[in-house]
C-alpha cells in the first residue's frame, strides 16, 4: 500500500469549484419559485431581483465559508500533519486487438 498525506489544499481552486456547484444547486432549488411569481409587474421585478440576489449570496457565502475551513485545515495540517490516505495499486489487464476472422477479411478465406 502506498501512503499519501494531504498537507495543503489550494483555497482559490476549491472556492471556484464551490461557486459553480453553489450556483447550480441554488438554481435547482430556486427556479421553482419563479414559477409561482405573482403576475403583477412590480412584484415580479422585485421577486426576480431577490431570486438573483439570494442565489448569488448563497454561492458567495458558501465559498467564503469553505475558504475559511480550508485555511483552518491548512493551518492545522502544517503543524500536526494532514490526513493520511492509503492507496492500493492494482493492475488491470485490458484485452488486446481482436483477431481477424475470415468473416472480417476476405484474404483469410
Amino acid at each position: 500500500m502506498k501512503r499519501y498525506e494531504l498537507i495543503k489544499i489550494d483555497i482559490l481552486s476549491a472556492a471556484r469549484i464551490y461557486l459553480v456547484f453553489g450556483l447550480v444547486i441554488g438554481l435547482i432549488f430556486t427556479i421553482p419559485t419563479l414559477l409561482f411569481l405573482p403576475l403583477d409587474a412590480h412584484n415580479t421585478l422585485i421577486s426576480i431581483f431577490g431570486f438573483f440576489f439570494f442565489l448569488s449570496l448563497y454561492a458567495l457565502l458558501g465559498a467564503g465559508t469553505l475558504s475559511l475551513l480550508i485555511w483552518l485545515y491548512n493551518f492545522v495540517a502544517n503543524r500536526v500533519g494532514g490526513v493520511v490516505i492509503y492507496t492500493k495499486e492494482e493492475t488491470y489487464i485490458t484485452p488486446g486487438p481482436a483477431e481477424k476472422t475470415s468473416r472480417d477479411d476476405p484474404k483469410l478465406k
